[in-house]
C-alpha cells in the first residue's frame, strides 16, 4: 500500500528584497528621516525595520534601509521615485546597493 501525502501548492508569488542608501539634505536627523520612510506604506511592501546610520567621510552620513517588495504590486524603481518626490525637502538621492529576487 502506498499513501500518497498532497502539499500545498507553493506559491508561485515572487518577491524582491532591496537594500538602499539613503543621502540627506543638509541637517535632517536620520532617524527620523526613517521613522518617515517606514511610516509609508502600500500594498505589496514591507519594510524591514533595522536601518544603519553609516559614516561616509568627513562628518556625512547615509542611512542603510531594506524593503521586501512583492512584484506584481510594487516596482522598486517606482517607490523610489515616490520616496525622492515624496520627500524631496529631506532626501538628497536614493542608490539600491542590494537587489535580490526572491520565489516562494
Amino acid at each position: 500500500f502506498f499513501l500518497m501525502i498532497r502539499r500545498p501548492p507553493r506559491s508561485t508569488q515572487s518577491r524582491s528584497s532591496a537594500a538602499s542608501d539613503v543621502y540627506k539634505r543638509q541637517e535632517q536627523d536620520l532617524n527620523e528621516l526613517a521613522q518617515q520612510l517606514l511610516n509609508f506604506q502600500q500594498d505589496g511592501l514591507t519594510w524591514n525595520t533595522d536601518y544603519k546610520i553609516l559614516e561616509v567621510a568627513y562628518g556625512i552620513q547615509k542611512l542603510q534601509i531594506g524593503v521586501v517588495v512583492e512584484d506584481e504590486k510594487v516596482s522598486v524603481d517606482e517607490l523610489i521615485d515616490t520616496l525622492q518626490d515624496n520627500h524631496s525637502e529631506v532626501i538628497q538621492n536614493i542608490d539600491i546597493v542590494l537587489f535580490l529576487s526572491l520565489i516562494h
